[in-house]
């Protein structure tokens, strides 16, 4: 057999080889998102748990700063942790993720060895434990080694396993009423979600076979696939360049997940340009309008639905149980992201969130009702943070990916330290007219910017049609 054949062999096994490496990222990415990215966000298990089961004597504003100190974490968290991974050296995603997930793990064990009534250890333990959400965030990129059909699909899924770590509490509780126990044990998973990041994550960036051949990286490889020698028999030349050929198109155009040749239609290099666009300015706001409701919204519907009549805690305990299980759709809506596009799928996601504060708000619904605003409020969140982070790496790019999807976290977690003085409102008995107020504001100002980008893709679509 002569070099180009088994040269030819050799590089359709490539593409494969890469598949695998990359799903099995994926695969370990979304499980870190599933069991670590929104452990906060369990916070009405372990507020009931503390309260009921365990007589903690702190007040509602007490246990209203807890989780705000925890969620203003999970948000920030994100910043530090994208520009850690982008600028500065010696960072990258490998140990971005490690010291991300070692916090979480140091606020893990303090939930699990602190009094009920330790009002500043359990603060300082859940703004540790949201930590988490840097590592989260950090793994997001790799979404950028597949195509740009999936990319939605799969920053959805990211989005989902989000969602589903805010079981996690409910199960620890349901597991064991000694904390030392269940947190403590949790604790172990932490650690093992920090040694398979030190061996799985890459050292800087997530970077595509393809781009690494192209910077050079690989050059020696490279010529190693592509050299061709002189056959023994003349009469075997144009198979063996026919052969060399057909690998070549095939390893370039076959749908690996490539894309190569794909611009986002704001990706620079000069992240500054990208912040100071009206594009990202008017996604942050679109962003930050959607998540001070949904902090709050989290904050107190254990309050509200006691207030409602739910003595036992059925309720509370169904609202953690939804949350996770809205993963399920997570899948069906990053598929309607990358069909319908982002603009219709952030005037849904807006729909939703409104929706969800209307119906909290109304006194004439019955208890068992309130599960239909408890469903809505959950796809309305997942969908929330699934569109902006696709809208990030699709409109934007991958190069700055890290620092633009961590620059609107921090914002919005800035902003959303209003959720504070909403939530004693409603602790004062107003939350009615918070819950509406919220409804109305996220679909004011959420529904005219979802209308601006639908006309933009729109007429990007046209433009490239035409180009065609």
């Amino acid at each position: 057999m002569s070099i180009a054949k088994t040269t030819a062999e050799a590089k359709l096994t490539l593409p494969l080889v890469e598949k695998r490496r990359r799903n099995l990222v994926l695969t370990f990415a979304c499980t870190n998102a599933a069991l670590s990215a929104g452990l906060v966000y369990g916070w009405p298990a372990l507020r009931r748990t503390l309260v009921v089961n365990e007589q903690s004597s702190l007040t509602e504003a007490q246990f209203g700063m807890i989780f705000t100190a925890g969620s203003w974490s999970n948000l920030s968290a994100q910043f530090f942790a994208g520009l850690a991974r982008d600028h500065i050296s010696g960072c990258g995603t490998r140990t971005t993720a490690c010291v991300c997930l070692l916090a979480a793990l140091a606020g893990t064990l303090g939930i699990a060895f602190c009094g009920e009534s330790n009002f500043f250890v359990l603060l300082l333990s859940m703004f540790g434990i949201g930590i988490s959400s840097g590592a989260f965030l950090v793994m997001l990129p790799v979404a950028g080694l597949f195509s740009l059909e999936r990319q939605g699909t799969i920053l959805s899924s990211f989005s989902g396993g989000f969602q589903l770590s805010g079981l996690v509490f409910l199960l620890l509780a349901a597991i064991s009423s000694d904390r030392r126990a269940s947190f403590g044990g949790f604790s172990v998973v932490l650690g093992f979600l920090i040694l398979g990041s030190f061996y799985m994550l890459p050292k800087d960036q997530f970077v595509k076979w393809e781009l690494e051949a192209e910077a050079g990286k690989e050059k020696e490889s490279e010529k190693e696939y592509l050299s061709v020698s002189v056959p023994e028999n003349e009469n075997d030349i144009e198979g063996d360049v026919a052969v060399a050929v057909a690998v070549l198109s095939k390893t370039r155009d076959e749908d690996d997940g490539s894309d190569c040749n794909y611009k986002a239609p704001m990706d620079t290099a000069i992240c500054l340009d990208q912040i100071r666009s009206w594009e990202y300015f008017l996604l942050l706001l679109w962003f930050s309008v959607q998540m001070i409701p949904m902090q709050y919204y989290v904050a107190t519907i254990g309050l509200q639905l006691e207030r409602k009549g739910d003595d036992d805690g059925t309720y509370t305990n169904i609202f953690s149980i939804l949350f996770a299980a809205s993963a399920i759709a997570a899948p069906l809506i990053g598929k309607i992201t990358d069909m319908a596009g982002l603009g219709i799928s952030h005037a849904l996601a807006s729909g939703l969130n409104s929706l969800s504060m209307v119906i909290l708000g109304l006194e004439s619904v019955p208890l068992p009702a309130h599960t239909v605003g408890l469903v809505c409020y959950d796809l309305g969140r997942m969908m929330t943070f699934g569109t902006f982070l696709t809208n990030i790496g699709k409109r934007f790019g991958y190069t700055n990916y890290g620092t633009l999807a961590g620059l609107g976290s921090i914002v919005s977690a800035i902003l959303s330290l209003i959720q504070y003085p909403l939530i004693s409102l409603a602790i004062k008995g107003h939350a009615n007219s918070v819950n509406f107020l919220c409804g109305g504001i996220m679909t004011g100002i959420g529904i005219p910017y979802c209308y601006w980008l639908w006309r933009r893709e729109r007429a990007e679509y046209k433009m490239t049609e035409s180009m065609k």
